[in-house]
């Protein structure tokens, strides 16, 4: 067989050896591999801050709820404070004082009392009254209707307070019925009044008061929740003087002051 010339071997490309080959092949390989490695680690850190930014705007969600749901709980606290106080708010109706206490004859003493009305910024509402009673325990009667807490607490323009109407001072010397008169005859309290009369819902209460006593279901569709009588008493002292006063939600008070 003859040999090729030296001018043909100088023409053929030099053959690669196997190891050669077989190492440009794991090059390439190793190439994809790397790619693939950091596509994948780019995939999984994009799907992580995804992740994590959703979990971060959920919590944001949750947080924004819960401030609401704080801020609309702070709301009513303040609306219940609101109506406690209201429902506590005390209003200064009338003014007691002990002029004078003489023995009787008879054993029995007599005590002079003035009484006065008052506005609900403390000045007289009319002139006062200068009477007298049998017995050293004073008891003031009125008529007290009481309304439903609901327009209480809500500070209800009519029924935000209960409102009283005074009857007579007797001592615990004497029948009630002796004691002396603090309503004048067949007119309503000018407290719940104006320059034009009494405002027509209060003059239906006062006027039927007894009926509505009676008709707790009539009663209720005025926003009544109690109509009755109320005594409060003290022991009277000469030269001191007692406030009564009226609950928003309740009676009647009597206090020294």
């Amino acid at each position: 067989m003859a040999e090729p010339s030296p001018s043909t071997a100088q023409r053929l490309p030099p053959r690669r050896s196997f190891l050669e080959q077989l190492s440009g092949l794991l090059k390439a390989l190793a190439l994809v591999l790397v790619a693939a490695v950091a596509a994948y680690w780019t995939w999984w850190a994009r799907v992580q801050f995804n992740e994590q930014r959703r979990e971060i705007e959920l919590r944001e969600e949750r947080i924004a709820a819960l401030n609401v749901e704080l801020a609309a709980r702070d709301a009513r606290i303040q609306e219940l404070e609101a109506a406690l106080r209201l429902l506590k708010v005390d209003h200064r109706v009338a003014r007691l004082e002990v002029l004078a206490q003489t023995p009787s004859t008879d054993g029995s003493v007599e005590t002079k009392l003035r009484f006065t009305e008052l506005r609900p910024d403390g000045a007289p509402l009319t002139a006062p009254l200068e009477l007298a009673v049998r017995g050293k325990r004073v008891y003031v009667e009125a008529l007290v209707i009481r309304f439903g807490d609901t327009y209480v607490e809500r500070g209800d323009a009519l029924r935000g307070t209960s409102v009283c109407l005074f009857q007579r001072v007797f001592g615990d010397q004497q029948e009630p019925a002796q004691g002396p008169s603090l309503d004048a005859s067949g007119q309503l309290p000018r407290a719940y009044a104006d320059e034009e009369g009494p405002d027509a819902f209060y003059a239906d209460l006062w006027t039927h008061f007894w009926e509505y006593a009676h008709d707790l279901r009539a009663a209720e569709a005025k926003g009544v929740r109690a109509l009755q009588a109320e005594a409060p008493s003290i022991e009277a002292q000469v030269g001191r003087s007692y406030r009564l006063e009226l609950r928003a939600s309740g009676g009647l008070l009597l206090q020294a002051e």
